[in-house]
């Protein structure tokens, strides 16, 4: 007669080391999937430091034009810093006379803003009573943005 093994009554538990793979592998295509999507909202948001500071410096040319005979054409003569609050844009004056000008913020190169596709640049242009909301992707002109795809409705 040969002698049976008594039956465990231990239960094993845990994960096998194939259902550990597949559930890290499942994990990495989502992450895979979402990180651009997630770094291109990021991007999207902070659009809003340059709208800030456009619209900031909008108001002080306005100011400096009530007590002067043209526009500031640097940023300085404002009284504001040349960096948006957040820090990812530098800000700039280009074609200031006495009846227009216009307000630039670009993304600083070392900011992740700098690959921004569409909106890598964004300005506003004042000139015979009328605003014009303008944008540019990195190393592009800057043009009007009729699709309002980096300036908000």
């Amino acid at each position: 007669m040969t002698p049976v093994c008594p039956r465990s009554t231990r239960v094993e538990r845990g994960f096998t080391m194939l259902e550990l793979m597949v559930a890290l592998l499942i994990a990495g295509l989502l992450a895979a999937v979402a990180y651009p999507s997630y770094r291109d909202q990021v991007r999207k948001g902070r659009r809003s430091d340059a709208i800030a500071a456009l619209g900031a410096l909008q108001l002080a040319q306005e100011r400096y034009r009530g007590s002067s005979p043209k526009y500031a054409d640097s940023v300085s003569l404002l009284g504001r810093p040349e960096i948006s609050e957040g820090g990812h844009y530098d800000l700039g004056i280009q074609n200031a006379t006495g009846s227009s000008y216009t307000l630039v913020a670009s993304a600083k190169s070392n900011s992740s803003q700098a690959q921004d596709t569409a909106c890598a640049r964004m300005a506003i242009s004042f000139g015979t009573g009328a605003t014009q909301y303008l944008a540019a992707g990195p190393g592009a002109e800057l043009a009007v943005d009729t699709a309002r795809r980096c300036w908000p409705q």
